[in-house]
């Protein structure tokens, strides 16, 4: 199962990364999250103007991944689903040694999700730590600016994320769910 962990390098350039980033820290529509112990900030181009083109930039470096990634898995994920992101959500795990623990992206109580791919994107590089590290495929991923890491939103790709005690992380996530006609 492996193989369904995709990562996809240099889908931004280093420029672009910081560019993100330092959209990041002089937003002041930040949030803090304690369970996950980072700070994010939801994109909404809708509400903001200026979130606009960092929201666009965005959404074509992540939409060309995932249209790629289900070409190499066509056999797997129907061609015809309907399918849409759940926005994009910047995030800077600061430096410490803490960790956000194993989880799935697919987590709801009554056991059904409209999630089907679970997608990061790294700003930043790390090295020996930071990383994503997959439970049941004993798999790491480290962070390197501009990579799209996309794997399925389900509980057999539970998965942690580390923090770096020298350096902050800094990611955009977003999901892949479903997309039903109303009516």
């Amino acid at each position: 199962m492996r193989q369904f962990i995709k990562e996809y390098d240099s889908q931004l350039s280093p420029e672009e990364c910081r560019m993100i980033i330092d959209f990041y820290n002089f937003s002041a529509d930040k949030a803090r999250d304690e369970y996950r112990n980072l700070f994010y900030l939801n994109l909404d181009p809708n509400k903001f103007e200026d979130h606009v083109g960092i929201d666009s930039l965005i959404f074509e470096s992540i939409s060309e991944c995932v249209m790629q990634y289900y070409i190499d898995f066509k056999d797997v994920y129907h061609p015809n689903i309907k399918t849409q992101d759940s926005g994009y959500q910047i995030m800077m795990y600061e430096m410490d040694n803490s960790e956000y623990p194993f989880h799935s992206d697919a987590m709801l109580p009554n056991g059904v999700s409209e999630r089907q791919l679970s997608v990061i994107l790294y700003l930043n590089d790390l090295d020996e730590y930071g990383e994503t590290w997959f439970k049941f495929q004993d798999h790491v991923v480290y962070p390197k600016a501009g990579t799209i890491l996309i794997f399925p939103a389900t509980p057999q790709f539970s998965y942690k994320e580390t923090n770096h005690p020298e350096q902050d992380k800094y990611i955009v996530t977003t999901f892949v769910t479903a997309k039903y006609d109303q009516g």
